[in-house]
């Protein structure tokens, strides 16, 4: 038998587990975030328009959407300790050739960019299918909330130090920095993580003892049900507030930087604060939002009841924000605190559907997020697009905001009808 060692006392296995799947999340968001800077002086050195730019911001997720089944069934096959620290290796180098593929032509950049998503999209399936082994029911949602908290905070870093690099040493020097930070979570992965908790040689009897207890072990080597997962109503609500939270989500991250720069009037070097607040203001949101719904569920409230109450605060939230922000916006700090409350309030659609597949099914539950998060990038296609295309043609950003108002609608009607929290796929 194998023996265990003590881990270190107060600090369990699990959580430095899902630290490591935290990180690799926060250097995804990085790696992707940077370009919505350098674009700025990137579109000035090679005399794009809006709609140039927009081609280059969403080439990211035509790889991205590629590669998001794929993933979760990749680690579902041979387990995410190699697909995920594989993919991490390969967006990171993809990061570092972009400014040599910029220098080249506009196709050699949409390729490397496609290159980038395809490893990016690896991820976040990757991870879910790790929790699914590694976390007891009653602490998932804080564990993919700290997750989903990756995401704003890996957005903040990036804007608050894109612009000075950029400042300081070039564009160029942003993705060398972000595209070094791979390498380095690596060697930490390797060393730190197994599949499963007990092949992990410094695991404590009683921390495996809690864990079994705690979770349904994903199925191993069987077939997985394609039909019966892509006919249920409770997994079609989450793809499609896949889709609708990350409409908005995405066109935001994209054009943030631009809408602060071109409309009113930051300078490329004064953008960080700007750019950032909304998505420090969405990182905490998360945890809190994550920490709040394990309280009502420990405290009896149904899970379906919780998913639903964060779900509906998380659309019908930004809505009414980006509704407000569509007016005639004059104030830089206006336009900040509104770009606060929608960031802010969507990220409580956190503990809403992106726990959900961990109820509904835990067995398949990377897989499930591989599906749905494939829906979610076809708004990082079509909307980052789409956005450059009607400020072109308008010069106005009020329609842009009132199309994601109306998607973040939809989705919420949409979860309510559909959505549930019970266990669908044994």
């Amino acid at each position: 038998m194998q023996q265990r060692v003590a881990a270190a006392p107060g600090w369990p296995l699990r959580y430095r587990i899902i630290g490591l799947c935290v990180l690799s999340a926060l250097i995804s968001f990085m790696d992707r975030v940077s370009v919505s800077v350098a674009i700025i002086p990137m579109a000035a050195d090679f005399g794009w328009d809006h709609a140039t730019s927009g081609m280059v911001l969403s080439a990211f997720f035509v790889g991205y959407v590629s590669t998001q089944v794929v993933g979760g069934w990749l680690a579902y096959r041979h387990g995410t300790r190699i697909v995920l620290g594989c993919a991490v290796l390969l967006w990171s180098l993809f990061t570092f050739l972009t400014p040599l593929a910029a220098g080249l032509s506009l196709f050699a950049l949409l390729a490397v960019r496609i290159g980038m998503g395809a490893g990016e999209g690896v991820g976040f399936p990757a991870a879910y299918h790790l929790f699914a082994h590694w976390v007891p029911a009653q602490e998932r949602t804080r564990a993919v909330t700290l997750l989903g908290g990756a995401v704003p905070l890996g957005t903040v870093i990036a804007l608050m130090l894109a612009p000075w690099i950029a400042a300081n040493w070039g564009w160029q020097a942003i993705f060398y920095t972000f595209g070094g930070l791979g390498l380095i979570w690596f060697f930490a992965w390797h060393r730190a993580v197994t599949d499963t908790p007990k092949e992990h040689p410094r695991i404590t009897a009683e921390e495996l003892s809690h864990i079994r207890e705690g979770t349904v072990p994903p199925a191993a080597g069987e077939p997985i049900p394609w039909r019966l997962l892509l006919s249920s109503k409770a997994n079609w609500a989450i793809i499609i507030n896949s889709f609708c939270h990350a409409w908005g989500f995405y066109v935001l991250l994209a054009w943030l930087p631009t809408y602060f720069h071109q409309v009113l009037d930051i300078r490329l070097a004064d953008l960080g604060p700007y750019t950032m607040l909304p998505y420090a203001t969405m990182a905490v949101t998360t945890v809190l939002g994550g920490s709040f719904a394990d309280g009502l569920l420990r405290k009896g409230f149904s899970v379906t009841f919780v998913r639903k109450l964060m779900q509906s605060l998380g659309m019908f939230g930004p809505a009414f924000f980006l509704i407000l922000l569509s007016g005639d916006i004059r104030s830089p700090l206006h336009a900040l605190v509104l770009l606060c409350c929608t960031l802010g309030v969507t990220a409580l659609a956190y503990a809403g559907y992106c726990a959900n597949q961990l109820d509904i099914g835990p067995r398949y539950a990377g897989v499930l997020l591989g599906i749905s998060n494939t829906a979610s990038q076809i708004p990082g296609i079509i909307g980052v697009a789409l956005t450059g295309f009607i400020v072109d043609a308008t010069g106005s950003w009020s329609s842009v905001f009132l199309i994601a108002a109306g998607v973040y609608v939809v989705g919420g009607v949409v979860w309510l009808l559909m959505a549930t929290g019970e266990r669908v796929f044994e």
